[in-house]
């Protein structure tokens, strides 16, 4: 879109602002599902060009349900066993992954205004149970194609392991606590009540430390040149040709840990 001097941003900014309408302004929450519609019809309404993949997840902390909808090779990861509640645990273990959406390599299923851009109705939706104790990770294509599953799990679990100094745990790439995100502008969204909105930083939680490892990992990953990653070798099966090294992109993970007696912490971060 920008190479046609529009706007590459502007349609997944405008997915994103009526996805906050339509879920802060219900009566009772709505599903993903029912989230990704809406949001589709306002960017629709105001004929923006351009066009997204989509992920929304839902987190019912008191029926202990993870409600997913997304379009495209954005996607949402359930690691189980993450977290050490004895000196022997069992290995973290992937319980739940959505699949990719695509019509060949690089070219993911995405809303859109261009001919080839699918609707909300082809969005994979997924339902699962939390325990206390899951991590819950969203992450863009950024993250996936640069970690394998069992590195991204293995990842989570060495950020919560409490027998791990933090200091020494996140000298790998960056501190993530010296992170500090912006703060959300209520006034970008005035068709919002200031209340109906809350924006809270959560600076020194799990769900923190583990966004920001994540994303250092995968940001890492990007500049070995040899790595074997997910990319590569899907790569290598396309083009008939070796390929190594990871995919320079977008890097962006949401977390949520799910606590026992707690709603689940949530924190992103974006590299």
């Amino acid at each position: 879109w920008s190479r046609n001097g529009g706007d590459a941003g502007r349609y997944s900014l405008s997915m994103a602002r009526h996805a906050l309408i339509a879920a802060s302004l219900a009566a009772a929450e709505r599903s993903p599902a029912e989230v990704l519609r809406l949001a589709e019809e306002g960017v629709t309404r105001e004929a923006v060009e351009g066009s997204a993949t989509a992920c929304l997840v839902r987190v019912d902390p008191q029926r202990r349900r993870l409600e997913t909808a997304h379009i495209g090779d954005a996607g949402v990861m359930l690691i189980r066993g993450a977290r050490r509640t004895q000196e022997r645990n069992p290995a973290p273990r992937v319980a739940f992954r959505t699949p990719v959406q695509k019509h060949s390599m690089a070219c993911p299923f995405q809303l859109g205004s261009h001919g080839s851009a699918v609707s909300f109705a082809e969005a994979f939706l997924a339902e699962t149970t939390l325990l206390p104790g899951d991590v819950v990770v969203v992450g863009s294509d950024g993250l996936f194609d640069n970690l394998w599953d069992t590195e991204i799990a293995a990842t989570v679990a060495l950020a919560l392991d409490p027998l791990i100094p933090a200091t020494t745990a996140a000298a790998a790439l960056v501190n993530p606590l010296a992170y500090v995100p912006p703060p959300a502008l209520v006034e970008d969204y005035p068709e919002l009540d200031p209340e109906d909105v809350a924006f809270e930083r959560v600076m020194d939680s799990d769900a923190t430390v583990v966004a920001g490892r994540l994303v250092a990992a995968a940001a890492e990953r990007t500049m070995e040149r040899s790595a074997s990653t997910p990319f590569s070798v899907e790569a290598s099966e396309e083009y008939d040709a070796v390929y190594n090294g990871g995919k320079r992109d977008d890097i962006t993970a949401v977390v949520v840990c799910v606590n026992e007696h707690i709603p689940g912490q949530c924190y992103s971060k974006k590299n």
